[in-house]
């Protein structure tokens, strides 16, 4: 005979009275109803599957613990009773939308996942999900993803230029400069722009070097770059930098914080810079780096960080 008791553990009521079996049910189905309750319980450790769509119906799993497949972009998890929890995991990259009434994220921002991100998601009731814990594959938190947007290869070349940026997208991003060599004895030089490097006197930066045990430094204002490092030696050195860019809001331009080390040929003395500049000539999304003169060789990546 067919149990009183719903398989489904959602179906199940936090009022007593309102579960099954009722004064109505027969009594001989005693051994169905306890499979049926044995058989929701087990549901809360085994694991399925799901298709990513817009609507990602968990209401039609009883697994706890869900693979997502494909690419889909979701905005909604379906209408699940409330206090139920979903374990998500990821099979691929695809966008979770936030909203911050039906599917409530973390940071309240969309997170884009990745194979073998996890989510642990609660029902809140009535199409309602908040997400109560994202563990990202790579370690990183929720809000610092980092994000390979572009690596150029540079050889003999007079500058490389980056068309990814945005004012909106990534809340910073982070340019490394890995075994750069120069032609002659130059500077590592930053320029912005819209659709084109702005040539204006839109930048200023305040720079400190400390070579050996000699600090020294200085500012610029109404220049046409930001000064990254100020003199690499050309004859068999190579050094590595790392600049952060910061957007800020939608049109007003970016702010830089940068740092490089190096060993110059000269007497092999250690050389350590910082520097921190700003452009205000408005959007952005390309960027230019070069050396003050001569060419350069080294690769370069572009980093965007959520």
């Amino acid at each position: 005979m067919a149990a009183n008791i719903p398989v489904t553990l959602s179906s199940w009521s936090t009022t007593a009275s309102s579960n099954q079996p009722d004064a109505t049910d027969l009594a001989s189905t005693l051994r169905e109803d306890l499979q049926a309750i044995q058989a929701a319980v087990r549901y809360l450790r085994t694991s399925g599957t799901i298709a990513s769509a817009g609507t990602t119906d968990l209401a039609t799993k009883s697994e706890e613990i869900l693979s997502v497949s494909g690419t889909a972009s979701i905005t909604a998890l379906g209408t699940v009773s409330a206090g139920m929890i979903k374990v998500l995991v990821f099979e691929g990259a695809l966008v979770l939308t936030h909203n911050a009434g039906s599917l409530i994220l973390p940071g309240a921002a969309n997170i884009t996942t990745a194979a073998g991100d996890v989510a642990t998601m609660l029902s809140l009731g009535s199409g309602n999900w908040r997400c109560l814990d994202y563990q990202r594959a790579s370690g990183y938190g929720v809000k610092e993803r980092f994000t390979l947007l572009e690596t150029q290869t540079a050889a003999s070349a007079a500058d490389v230029t980056f068309t990814t940026l945005s004012q909106t997208v990534y809340r910073k991003y982070v340019l490394i400069c890995e075994d750069v060599t120069l032609s002659a004895d130059a500077g590592i030089q930053l320029k912005f722009g819209s659709g084109g490097i702005d040539g204006t006197t839109t930048y200023g930066y305040v720079r400190t070097e400390t070579t050996g045990t000699t600090v020294s430094g200085g500012t610029a204002s109404g220049v046409t770059y930001i000064q990254l490092a100020t003199t690499l030696e050309s004859t068999g050195n190579t050094t590595t930098l790392e600049a952060n860019i910061y957007p800020v809001s939608t049109a007003s331009g970016v702010r830089v914080v940068a740092n490089n080390f190096f060993q110059n040929n000269a007497g092999g003395v250690f050389v350590s810079e910082m520097v921190a500049g700003a452009y205000t000539g408005g959007a952005v999304n390309t960027m230019q780096v070069n050396p003050s003169t001569g060419t350069f060789s080294g690769t370069f990546h572009l980093y965007g960080v959520q």
